[in-house]
């Protein structure tokens, strides 16, 4: 990997020209989206009322499972007849999915008795895990990092050996195709 090799190290090379890059990490939380299937629009907003009214209980269950998790915060959101939950926890230091899928297992198996409402998906894509996803860019997954750099016009033409405008039409063809593909690109 030669090129990627010197590719980067032109990078930072760039970055160190300017002063380098400042950054900001948020912790947000490791996710897990189950999805529940009720009878109607209005047994998924009994649902949805029923956890909000036993959050701290359904925290207790979550972290009866792991002395290494804390289950941060749930989100809900109908959507027709399902309601999708998105679980934050946090994990410590480790990445934490086996923690967290086994944590949100005890969790949901205790709102299906006590509501009498069918869990059909631990992970019901409203985590989205292992792949890109916009909805993770919005609300967050894991850490969230923030940088930004000023690059001067001197630095992008001799070290990056490149313009600001090819620079910034690089950057927005790759930001075009990514959201094409995802379906959430408008004019």
């Amino acid at each position: 990997e030669g090129a990627l090799v010197a590719s980067v190290n032109r990078g930072c090379r760039a970055l160190n020209e300017v002063g380098g890059a400042r950054t900001y990490t948020y912790q947000t939380g490791t996710t897990r989206g189950p999805v529940f299937l009720t009878k109607s629009v209005d047994d998924g907003q009994r649902l949805m009322l029923w956890i909000e009214e036993h959050l701290d209980s359904l925290i207790e269950i979550a972290q009866s499972t792991s002395s290494h998790l804390t289950l941060i915060n749930i989100e809900a959101k109908l959507i027709g007849t399902y309601v999708f939950l998105r679980l934050y926890y946090d994990t410590q230091e480790a990445m934490g999915m086996n923690m967290v899928t086994i944590a949100t297992t005890a969790l949901v198996e205790h709102v299906g008795r006590e509501t009498n409402t069918q869990c059909i998906a631990v992970a019901g894509n409203f985590d989205v895990d292992k792949k890109a996803a916009w909805l993770n860019s919005v609300y967050g997954r894991g850490h969230q990092v923030w940088a930004d750099v000023v690059l001067t016009e001197q630095v992008v033409k001799n070290t990056l050996k490149t313009t600001i405008p090819k620079l910034f039409d690089t950057w927005l063809a790759k930001c075009m195709i990514g959201s094409a593909i995802s379906g959430s690109m408008s004019y």
